[in-house]
């Protein structure tokens, strides 16, 4: 099983170094068009901390490659309760 976490550098500081296995891949960066392209991912993860520093667009943009070109599934982390109510992603 392959997986992908899309986040902030902020949420990667506090990543347990236990889960970093040999299948999980961070990324904290907007550039990643390309890694969804070569890779194949049976889980995505994002977070709400990665779509305030990136923007809407750019994770929207993420979401519709993957719902295009692979079977991904996608998974969107919120920190906070009151994220459910103001990010326009969730219901992605």
């Amino acid at each position: 099983m392959n997986i992908l976490f899309l986040l902030s550098e902020e949420d990667r500081a506090n990543i347990p170094s236990a889960i970093l296995v040999e299948n999980v891949t961070l990324r904290s960066d907007p550039d990643i068009q390309t890694e969804l392209l070569l890779n194949d991912y049976d889980t995505c993860f994002i977070t709400s901390n990665y779509t305030k520093v990136y923007g809407t667009l750019t994770v929207k943009n993420i979401i519709k490659t993957f719902n295009l070109m692979t079977s991904t599934r996608i998974h969107y982390l919120i920190k906070e309760e009151y994220e459910v109510e103001t990010d326009e992603i969730i219901p992605f």
